[in-house]
């Protein structure tokens, strides 16, 4: 799992603008970090005045894998590849989607693998969170060993209005019990010889104007298996609306759906004026075993049964210096209000941008029961309380930048040996097509932990107990060509090492 943690989320790169602007624990985000990482690496695949990208990536460690990747792209028609390979379990996963998009009555279709968002993505759901473009939208698939729709949609535009219509069939992997009946439902492949024929068939209609919109969707989700829960069906009806206005400075969104006998509902409202925004929403979270694709918009339990307030306020200080600020709770809604029942989260970032230079100060508090690992069928809490972080980046010369970002985690009460410190310092340096980069890591803790997988900040890894790592990294661009070779080294186990090897060129 924790490698393909590791799959997932390496992709991200610098221009991952969601990881910078709002600040989050990363345990609580993977999943919009996933789907930023994988969009932006779709987005590398293409250079200006080019047709076809290819990409291929090697990583060699104990669990070595690759991944290689093909995207065309010509007068709004698009053909993407993705196919990954696992060494050392011999599995081979692979997708692909053929895209049409047009400004015309038939306005985009989709074939073969592809994503669905509908709303604020708590029914339908790609990973994204953001409200902004068109109500529903067909976008492109995962990474090849995540299930994503196999099938195809098509989406009309006349005027104002606009309307879906999906279809998907594709066999999936199932956890089951002695009788067959399925127990649970993997979101990535394994190579389990236990599998189920899913389908989806449905459609959406929407009206968005400038400032109103609204839109339905339904749809219906089956399997040629029984569940073993008496609380899940075979087949499943899943409805929802969504509601939007916006109003030059004010913006409202809501959704609410039912999947089954269980609702879930989503409703927030932003206000942007000038440098000051602020968001305050409510989510109730569909069950996760019942509905296969959609986003989570709670953050604290993800829990079918629980409600969650939220609000975010970002807003300028002085010169140059900015402040973040996030506090949310999370309440069973069978119980009533109180401190007991009740999990919460605060989270303040300040920040110092001047020019070429980059300052963070992080404080989150959170309780425990917040930070839960949940695998295909591992569920683990872990006890953590206070977390701070300081990152720092100073361009000191043109071609030269300095990184800082160190971690303390003040996490079990019971006793210091539990707390956590983590330390990155680093340095790059560019120089036209020509870059270098290199670091030291460490992780001081008696526990596993989540740590930054470079110098950008952005990607993610696990260290183990007390390790430290140094790392060296380059790329060479040449002409139509990218040659990338990044290698680590653990100063605690001199047989944990890692080196990761890339070739990319567009036509």
């Amino acid at each position: 799992m924790v490698k393909h943690i590791i799959f997932l989320i390496l992709l991200a790169l610098p221009l991952c603008i969601f990881a910078q602007e709002i600040p989050e624990i990363i345990e609580l985000d993977s999943e919009t970090l996933s789907y930023n990482a994988w969009e932006e690496l779709y987005n590398q695949l293409m250079l200006p005045d080019t047709q076809l990208g290819l990409d291929n990536r090697l990583w060699l460690e104990d669990d070595s894998f690759s991944l290689h990747q093909a995207y065309f792209q010509h007068d709004g028609q698009d053909l993407f590849v993705n196919y990954g390979n696992d060494w050392k379990k011999n599995l081979s996963h692979f997708n692909f989607g053929i895209g049409i998009r047009q400004n015309k009555l038939v306005e985009d279709v989709a074939l073969g693998n592809y994503r669905l968002h509908f709303g604020s993505g708590i029914t339908m759901g790609s990973g994204s969170k953001s409200t902004k473009g068109d109500v529903f939208r067909i976008q492109r698939a995962p990474r090849p060993d995540s299930y994503s729709p196999f099938g195809s949609a098509i989406k009309l535009h006349w005027r104002d209005f606009r309307a879906l219509a999906f279809g998907s069939v594709l066999n999936r992997e199932i956890t089951q019990n002695t009788d067959g009946e399925i127990l649970s439902l993997p979101k990535t492949r394994s190579g389990r010889a236990d599998i189920t024929r899913e389908s989806l068939w449905g459609g959406a209609l929407s009206y968005e104007a400038k400032v109103f919109r609204m839109a339905l969707l339904g749809y219906i989700q089956g399997y040629d298996r029984e569940f073993a829960s008496a609380d899940m069906d075979s087949q499943t009806k899943i409805f929802s609306a969504y509601a939007g206005v916006r109003l030059n400075e004010h913006s409202v969104d809501w959704e609410s759906g039912q999947a089954g006998k269980n609702q879930h509902h989503f409703l927030a409202w932003n206000f942007n004026h000038q440098r000051f925004k602020q968001t305050i929403s409510f989510a109730m979270d569909p069950d996760h075993k019942q509905i296969t694709y959609f986003s989570s918009r709670e953050a604290l339990g993800r829990d079918p049964d629980t409600v969650e307030m939220a609000w975010d306020a970002s807003f300028p200080l002085l010169k140059d210096t900015s402040m973040f600020l996030r506090a949310s709770a999370d309440q069973k809604r069978r119980d009533y209000i109180s401190s007991k029942g009740m999990k919460s989260r605060l989270l303040a970032r300040f920040g110092y941008h001047p020019k070429h230079r980059n300052l963070n100060l992080t404080i989150s508090h959170f309780d425990k029961e917040i930070l839960t690992k949940t695998g295909d069928d591992l569920h683990t809490s872990r006890p953590q309380h206070w977390r701070f972080e300081l990152d720092y980046k100073d361009k000191v010369l043109p071609t030269l930048q300095l990184i800082l970002n160190t971690r303390y985690h003040l996490e079990d009460k019971e006793g210091w040996d539990n707390n956590t410190f983590y330390w990155h310092s680093g340095i790059r340096f560019n120089k036209n097509r020509f870059g270098v980069r290199g670091g030291f890591q460490g992780w001081h803790g008696a526990k596993r932990g989540t740590i930054y997988m470079d110098d950008t900040l952005l990607a993610f890894s696990e260290a183990k107990r007390d390790d430290q790592f140094i790392y060296l990294g380059g790329d060479l661009v040449m002409n139509n060509m990218k040659l990338g070779v990044d290698l680590r080294q653990s100063l605690k186990d001199s047989s944990n090492q890692r080196a990761i090897l890339r070739v990319g060129t567009w036509l």
